[in-house]
């Protein structure tokens, strides 16, 4: 198995990369070099990816050189000037290639190395059909630099297995399935995607009993895609007993890209061994598996004692404190930079078993030689930026416990995206936790999580579009009506259901997933009949991301470039409750009797967008008590008010009573048809049971009902109204202004037994004050001395009011002139004090988001003086600050980082001019081993001599350059020039050594060529240089 620090290596996207530490796993641990086998995972990737990913197809290799050098006559003796050549561009041709990890081989197998994953369980007792499901997760890495596709099949090594897997009827066999959550949990949407079935009971994998099926869809470069080995263990195997299964895997572009050998094994096999004891499974999951900069990665870590004894607790030190418990850890994946992702310090909380209390510990350690007692480890119970480990141990110091049987402990945190131009465009973040713990027979136990893969991507997309024109229509789809992105019902019978399909393509380049609701601009539903999605079946709800978040699509591939015939979709049905009083509108204005807008918008940015209609034409027509509930057993007729925030829930909890008389002669059972007659547009409700009475909707309540329960006479029914707040909707949008709005609802319950018997409760929602402002965008450039440059920047109001913005310029130097103009006519920025400092701020005033005005564009022009050293630098920064409009003292509205732009101005020079020029010429494209010939041609322009010449060049991140390939060409040095050296760095430029050795060299980072004599004016040269793709 890979060391701690191979194993590191490997879980770190491309670029700068530090080792983190793998916190408490690693300090309990009598030995920091390795990690045991344990049940779960073993300690990060066991293989061969992620750490060299080749450059994607298409990438262009750019090289340009600068020159540096000396006037002979300079009236400043020995200044350094420097120029830069034109700029080189060479296209990389596509190379395909997969890894399956972790890798491992059986015993007497492969290569002699120990199995990739010890996973322990347990097996039942009996002689009916296996119970007991063992699922084992891998990861499968698209390690080339094209999309691609992959068959997966399963693997079992008969020789040294114990017992057969089997499938849930009892046959042998095992299945593949894709994580589509990538939770390490085998949940029921989860897609399969191969199978084994024993046909000829011979327990082998014999040519046609795998069935696979294809993925249907292409992957890009870099996807980590996350899947489940499952089967299941036959009854009553035996303590001891062990089966070694795995996967092969195989890339559809090219047949001889298979999973490939790691230096220490050949397969990618796992061995599963039934024990009588403690068995913990650790998950990891994370609220979505693609993000941008900006977003906020909700994670959750559950470990549960899924054995047969409790698990007993470990003994940590911490500190002078002696902890006993079990305990859990986490390591914070890293940046593109390297860094360790951010953590919300107030989202850390954990959910441990009642009576058990635990805490909670940081480390920003990064060197895994140092022994579990160091003090670099820097234990300390409080989050501090930079920190590498979140950890958890079910011990106070004082109170110590384990964990019993069925037992489970859960821990999450948030992960803010950072965002800036130090962060690459595409990187994965991927996380993984751990947990120790002791057993009764089986010794001190390490457990790995799957690794949950969250891809920061770049471009998105989205359509959303009618399927009633389509061949084969689904099912649940009205019939076509011949408009283009429109379905219709012609005419909808009062107390059904009507349903519409409609298709999602995913036109981004990545994986998304989609946010799914109604225009509440566009929707016209007057009636407010009760809209829910579901999924294509018509049955399956669609899910949303958690209380209070929207419905969402779950992961979605590309569609590809041809959408007429994508290459992955997602239908949904839009299923509308047309109640048992519906009857058609009176004069109605419209041609229809309901507009519904479906809005599906991209999760990780919701400005991208796409909407589709569906409308119904017509509609063919068809003593008790409602109150508002407040536990624990009060009733209010009177209206509440509720606050909230757009797009999330408030929830009203109400009560039903049937108020028919009781006894034997009295009235009959009743069940109420739930409906809101009064709702704001685009706002939604959904009505559940509240089975505890105590007013809060719980875990098990979260069962979406239409009507109540049968309600006997004088009984009552207790419900929750969930109202879901447009994320559309405003404070305030009605006069008086600067107040926020009531938004009306009415909860309607209506008697089964009696139609025309209804009750209504009226209810109110205020929304909170949304604030929000942005300035953009960073700019650089150059400027000459005694010359001028102009930065374009703009201040965009995405708030609820108008508002002033005040700037506040910070400027890179006391001597050059700083002006900030009005783009129109070039006049100076208006002033005012700012109340909340009393400083004279220039400002801008701009009206409430949405209005014509709620953006202003402004200039910033900068005067460099004459004599200004060539390679100065200027950075200047412009701070947009604004206050509560609304409170009586000016408070200042929180700051983020979208409240400053940072403009870099450099100063150049240009006596001497470069010409870059490639072989194979710009444009042309070249695969991984090719080699590029690069050559500089300086030519000094000026009439004077320039000394002192030293031309630079930086190695492309995707080349090695060539030891001793550089030269001056064939022809003679020019005139004057005595000589030329050639020298390579590898650390950035900061250290130079002679050019020596042959063979390509990854360490190079730059090249550079050094001359002796001065060059005469007009006179030119050459230097040339060899790299290969990488």
């Amino acid at each position: 198995m890979p060391s701690v620090k191979n194993t590191q290596r490997k879980i770190q996207p491309p670029g700068l990369r530090r080792h983190v530490a793998l916190p408490l796993v690693l300090l309990l641990c009598t030995a920091l070099g390795g990690v045991l086998h344990a049940q779960g995972l073993q300690p990060p990737l066991a293989g061969t990816v992620t750490g060299t990913l080749l450059p994607p197809a298409g990438t262009i290799i750019r090289n340009h050189a600068i020159i540096q050098f000396q006037r002979e006559n300079d009236e400043v003796p020995g200044r350094i000037y420097d120029a830069p050549s034109n700029e080189v561009l060479i296209e990389i041709l596509p190379v395909y290639n997969i890894e399956i990890l972790p890798d491992g081989d059986a015993p007497g197998q492969g290569s002699g190395a120990p199995p990739g994953q010890l996973i322990r369980t347990v097996a039942t007792s009996g002689t009916g059909t296996p119970t007991t499901r063992v699922v084992i997760n891998y990861t499968l890495h698209f390690t080339g630099n094209a999309s691609d596709n992959v068959h997966v099949i399963p693997a079992f090594a008969h020789g040294p297995s114990d017992f057969l897997p089997k499938l849930p009827d009892g046959d042998t066999g095992m299945l593949v399935f894709s994580d589509v959550d990538a939770n390490g949990v085998y949940d029921s949407h989860d897609v399969q995607i191969a199978s084994w079935r024993d046909s000829n009971s011979n327990g082998q994998i014999d040519a046609g009993e795998v069935q696979l099926t294809p993925l249907g869809r292409q992957f890009p470069p870099g996807t980590v895609f996350p899947l489940h080995l499952v089967f299941r263990v036959p009854p009553d195997t035996p303590a001891g007993a062990n089966c070694f299964v795995g996967l092969e895997g195989t890339s559809v572009a090219d047949s001889s890209a298979v999973d490939p050998k790691s230096p220490d094994s050949i397969q990618n096999i796992v061995q599963v061994q039934v024990v009588e004891d403690a068995v913990v499974h650790i998950s990891k999951d994370a609220n979505v598996t693609q993000a941008v900069p900006g977003n906020v990665i909700a994670y959750t870590v559950t470990a549960k004692n899924v054995g047969k004894a409790a698990a007993k607790p470990i003994t940590v030190t911490i500190e002078g404190v002696t902890y006993q418990g079990v305990a859990i850890a986490d390591i914070l994946p890293t940046l593109s930079t390297g860094e360790p992702v951010p953590v919300t310090p107030t989202s850390i909380i954990a959910f441990p078993p009642d009576g058990v209390t635990g805490t909670f510990h940081f480390s920003n350690q990064t060197d895994f030689s140092k022994p579990e007692n160091d003090p670099s480890w820097n234990w300390h119970s409080t989050y501090q930026t930079g920190d590498t480990v979140v950890a958890y141990i079910t011990s106070d110091g004082t109170n110590h416990y384990g964990l019993g049987i069925g037992k489970e402990i859960i821990f999450k945190f948030d992960v803010p995206v950072p965002s800036g131009p130090e962060y690459t465009d595409q990187y994965p973040l991927i996380n993984v936790a751990h947990c120790r713990y002791d057993t009764n027979g089986l010794g001190v136990q390490t457990v790995k999580s799957n690794e949950v893969p969250v891809n920061v991507q770049g471009p998105l997309g989205v359509l959303v579009r009618d399927t009633d024109f389509e061949a084969q229509r689904p099912p649940l789809t009205p019939a076509n009506d011949s408009v283009v992105d429109r379905q219709t019902i012609q005419v909808a019978q009062a107390g059904t259901f009507v349903y519409f399909t409609n298709r999602i393509l995913n036109k981004g380049a990545g994986y998304e997933t989609f946010n799914i609701c109604l225009d509440p601009d566009a929707t016209i539903n007057p009636n407010k009949w009760s809209v829910t999605f579901f999924k294509s079946d018509g049955v399956t709800p669609l899910r949303d991301s958690g209380i209070g978040l929207p419905l969402t699509s779950g992961l979605l591939a590309p569609a590809g470039a041809n959408l007429v015939n994508p290459q992955a979709y997602m239908d949904i049905v839009m299923r509308v409750e047309i109640p048992e009083d519906a009857k058609p509108t009176e004069s109605n204005p419209n041609p229809f009797e309901a507009k519904f807008v479906v809005c599906v918008s991209a999760s990780s940015n919701i400005e991208v967008a796409d909407t589709t209609e569906n409308w119904i034409v017509a509609v063919k027509s068809a003593e008790m008590h409602l109150a508002n509930f407040i536990p624990p057993d009060s009733e209010d007729e009177n209206a509440l008010t509720k606050f909230g925030d757009p797009g999330k829930y408030v929830e009203f909890p109400l009560v039903v009573q049937n108020l028919a008389p009781a006894g034997l002669n009295g009235g009959e059972v009743d069940v109420y048809t739930l409906s809101t007659p009064v709702l704001p547009t685009g706002w939604s409700v959904t009505y559940y049971r509240d089975l505890n009475k105590n007013g809060v909707l719980d875990a098990n309540e979260l069962l979406p009902v239409l009507r109540s329960g049968a309600v006997a006479p004088q009984e009552k029914d207790y419900l929750i109204a969930r109202v879901g707040i447009s994320p559309y909707a405003r404070a305030d949008v009605t006069e008086p202004y600067g107040v926020q709005d009531e938004y009306p609802l009415r909860f309607r319950a209506t008697s089964s037994n009696l139609p025309d018997l209804y009750k209504e409760q009226d209810d109110i929602v205020k929304v909170n004050w949304q604030n929000r402002f942005e300035l953009q965008p960073n700019r650089q450039g150059t400027i000459e001395p005694n010359g001028v440059t102009i930065y374009e920047h703009t201040v965009t109001n995405y708030g609820e009011r108008a508002n002033r913005f005040y700037l506040t310029l910070t400027t890179g130097h006391a001597n050059w002139t700083y002006f900030l103009l009005q783009k129109d006519n070039g006049a100076e920025l208006p002033q005012a004090v700012d109340p909340v400092d009393g400083v004279s701020k220039h400002y801008v005033d701009l009206g409430k988001a949405g209005e014509t005005n709620d953006k202003a564009t402004f200039l910033l022009r900068i005067y460099a003086p004459g004599g200004t050293p060539q390679g100065t630098m200027d950075l200047t920064s412009i701070l947009v600050t604004a206050n509560d409009p609304g409170e009586t003292t000016p408070t200042r509205f929180p700051g983020t980082p979208l409240h400053i732009a940072t403009d870099v101005t450099f100063v150049v020079a240009g006596d001497l001019v470069l010409i870059k020029s490639a072989d194979p010429a710009p444009g042309a494209p070249v695969r991984p081993g090719d080699s590029i010939e690069y050559t500089t041609t300086f030519f000094n322009k000026s009439a004077d001599p320039l000394a002192q010449l030293t031309i630079q060049d930086q190695i492309s991140p995707h080349t090695a350059y060539v030891l001793t390939s550089a030269n001056k060409g064939s022809d003679p040095l020019p005139a004057n020039l005595t000589g030329v050296t050639f020298e390579v760095s590898r650390n950035g430029g900061i250290s130079w050594t002679a050019d020596a050795g042959s063979g390509t060299d990854t360490s190079v980072t730059n090249i550079r060529a050094v001359f002796t004599g001065s060059l005469g004016g007009g006179a030119e040269g050459k230097f040339i240089f060899t790299v290969k793709v990488r």
